[in-house]
């Protein structure tokens, strides 16, 4: 087994050995933007002249990427955290090129341990570095009202801004209730592509982030989300379960991903020009939702209901 799958499997849940390589490598700035691989980079591309739309995803300060290739100050990544099948017809870390400087080598940061969260929306650090929502570390000590990190923060968190990942449920997380509350970190954050942070998120971004700081993993894109939720009838539809669309003519190819949130209303990041938002699935589809059944064409896009939970839990 390569590393690559060993850690892939690992961080999803299955059955690997834990594993560490040199070619892992750590995420040390708040956001670092993931850029197409198929982008014809080379050591002088400036990165202020990339267009937006090769924008694949963004890695937030502590995630863990795989090296692949580096080509002067570029660095051609997996970033094994956030899952994808699309680019290569096998699930993988989701690949592109990534800055160099946004990351560094950090052996003491081994796959499989408890991490601490940053669970506010921005928490400020040090001068020039402000943690986004999402952002995780391990910690050295934890008192019962603050938590050290390891010594490449110089800095001791209170409880309200970090949380252990283990003790996720005693903060009111690792349920359903705990998407939403995710989720609703980010209303009125602006929708960008490729986003990941407060600063800018698409809608599959959401699902992503809300679902990960829930200590549930999910993959990166829309449709690779359809490929690995369960599907549901909407008689099953439960909050914190997700609702699909593609358009008509390609209904196969999913390009859109909310978040239900109960009473017939969803949370989703819906497009450039636009924050994230909780409204009633009508005001979005011109139908009530209780009139809309998985598969069935609303408008201009196809609707199916998915779920990562077990379906009715």
């Amino acid at each position: 087994m390569r590393m690559r799958d060993t850690v892939l499997l690992t961080l999803f849940g299955l059955s690997a050995p834990l594993a560490f390589a040199a070619n892992i490598q750590t995420v040390v700035v708040p956001v670092a933007d993931v850029w197409s691989e198929s982008l014809a980079i080379s050591s002088m591309t400036d990165p202020t002249t990339l267009p937006a739309d090769k924008r694949e995803t963004q890695i937030l300060f502590g995630e863990q990427v795989s090296i692949l290739k580096i080509r002067g100050p570029w660095a051609l990544v997996e970033a094994i955290e956030q899952m994808e099948f699309t680019h290569h017809n096998q699930w993988q870390g989701y690949p592109g090129w990534v800055q160099k400087s946004a990351l560094a080598s950090s052996r003491s940061k081994m796959i499989g341990q408890d991490y601490v969260l940053i669970s506010s929306t921005w928490v400020t650090v040090s001068e020039g570095l402000t943690l986004a929502y999402g952002s995780h570390f391990k910690a050295m000590k934890k008192s019962s009202d603050t938590i050290t990190p390891t010594s490449f923060l110089d800095k001791t968190f209170s409880t309200k801004d970090a949380v252990l990942i283990k003790n996720l449920p005693a903060n009111g997380y690792k349920g359903r209730d705990g998407i939403l509350k995710a989720a609703r970190q980010f209303l009125e954050s602006p929708y960008l592509w490729g986003g990941l942070s407060p600063a800018g998120i698409d809608c599959s971004g959401l699902v992503h982030i809300a679902f990960r700081v829930n200590d549930r993993r999910t993959p990166r894109d829309s449709h690779d989300q359809w490929l690995m939720a369960q599907r549901i009838r909407r008689s099953q539809l439960k909050a914190g379960d997700v609702i699909f669309s593609g358009p008509v003519g390609k209904p196969q190819k999913i390009t859109h991903v909310t978040i239900y949130a109960g009473d017939e209303r969803i949370i989703e990041a819906p497009q450039t020009g636009m924050g994230v938002r909780e409204i009633p699935f009508a005001e979005k589809y011109s139908k009530p939702l209780a009139e809309v059944e998985s598969g069935q064409t609303v408008g201009d896009r196809v609707v199916f209901f998915g779920t990562f939970f077990i379906p009715g839990s």
